[in-house]
């Protein structure tokens, strides 16, 4: 038997079924063996780009994209808020803030949410004494956001937890200092260029 390839047509001629089973057999495996390759060139081609697309963490996002660093301070009843970083991300602006209550009396953890415009997403350290926050949102057009901190003391976790939380600190804090404290981020006062967050 000749081992060129056979018109699949010419087949209905032939009475003998082992060359139309030996035809089937090679046409099968020589279109398997296209389709595996087929797969493992676009699996090579498309794992690069896959990887690009992909949802990084937020912090990079935001340390990759194109952006500025104002270095603007905001100062409340002992918090610091820097602006560090302001960045383009299509659609949506990301920020980057570090917020310190170092100044505040007694054994303190900051946690930092962003009040207004809506937040896409964000990414914080624990709470402590300093935090870095990264908060991805879509800034109103007069480039004002409001920032709030809530500094509260140092408390064990709930019962049965882990981790710390909000809601298992609340009931320590000193009426007399109310743990929030409200910011406002002007981004054109502090000489953001407009194109990295309209």
């Amino acid at each position: 038997m000749s081992r060129q390839p056979m018109d699949l047509g010419s087949l209905a001629d032939v009475d003998s079924p082992e060359v139309v089973k030996e035809a089937l057999r090679t046409f099968r495996r020589r279109t398997l063996r296209s389709m595996i390759w087929a797969v493992a060139v676009v699996a090579l081609l498309a794992i690069p780009v896959l990887g690009r697309v992909t949802d990084r963490e937020l912090s990079d996002r935001i340390a990759s994209a194109e952006g500025a660093a104002p270095g603007a301070v905001y100062q409340s009843r002992g918090v610091t808020v820097v602006l560090m970083r302001v960045a383009d991300l299509g659609k949506t602006t990301g920020i980057h803030v570090v917020v310190s209550a170092a100044e505040v009396e007694g054994d303190n953890e900051v946690w930092a949410s962003v009040e207004s415009p809506r937040v896409v997403s964000s990414d914080n350290t624990r709470p402590a004494r300093l935090s870095e926050n990264w908060f991805e949102l879509v800034v109103p057009p007069d480039g004002r956001i409001g920032l709030r901190a809530l500094v509260l003391p140092r408390c064990d976790p709930p019962p049965g937890s882990k981790e710390r939380t909000f809601s298992g600190c609340i009931g320590v804090v000193d009426p007399h200092d109310l743990p929030e404290r409200t910011f406002t981020i002007d981004l054109r006062a502090a000489g953001v260029p407009e194109r990295f967050w309209r």
